[in-house]
C-alpha cells in the first residue's frame, strides 16, 4: 500500500490512533486525513498528526470553505459539490474535507503511478513526508 486517505477527523488525540498513523508514516506510506468541518478551527486527528497531510476544502471560487478547518492544514483541494457515487451506484453531490481528502489521495495516487503530476505545494509535501521518514 503506497497511499492511505483518512476521511475523518475527531477532537481527541488517541493513542491508538496516533500509533496506527505513525507506523504508517514510519512504513513510507503517504497518509492523507481530512482536517475537519469545524468552521475555521484547527485540524482535528489524525491531520494533527506528525507525517499526515492534513486538508482543507475549497469553495468553487478557490477560496476555503466556510465549514473548513484552516489552522494546521497542509494544502487545500475542491472539497464542495464533488460528484461522487454512493453504495447503490446513485450520484451524488458530496462536500467536506473528506472529499477534499479523497481527491488528494487520488492526485498522489496518479503521481506514484506516474499518470499525473501534482502541483507544486502537493509535491513538497510529498518529498517532505518522505525525508521524515528517511529520518
Amino acid at each position: 500500500m503506497d497511499v492511505i486517505n483518512v476521511s475523518i477527523a475527531i477532537g481527541t488525540d488517541t493513542r491508538a490512533l496516533r500509533d496506527s498513523v505513525k507506523r504508517a508514516v514510519e512504513s513510507g506510506i503517504v497518509v492523507v486525513a481530512a482536517a475537519g468541518n469545524n468552521q475555521g478551527m484547527g485540524a482535528g486527528y489524525p491531520a494533527r498528526y506528525p507525517g499526515v497531510i492534513s486538508v482543507g476544502s475549497l469553495d468553487a471560487a478557490g477560496h476555503p470553505s466556510s465549514f473548513s478547518a484552516i489552522d494546521h492544514v497542509n494544502y487545500f483541494a475542491p472539497g464542495e459539490d464533488i460528484p461522487a457515487v454512493d453504495r447503490t451506484g446513485a450520484r451524488q453531490l458530496v462536500t467536506g474535507t473528506s472529499a477534499a481528502a479523497a481527491m488528494t489521495s487520488n492526485q498522489i495516487l496518479k503521481s506514484l503511478l506516474g499518470v499525473a503530476k501534482p502541483d507544486s505545494t502537493l509535491s513538497a509535501l510529498i518529498a517532505h513526508q518522505s525525508k521524515e521518514d528517511n529520518q
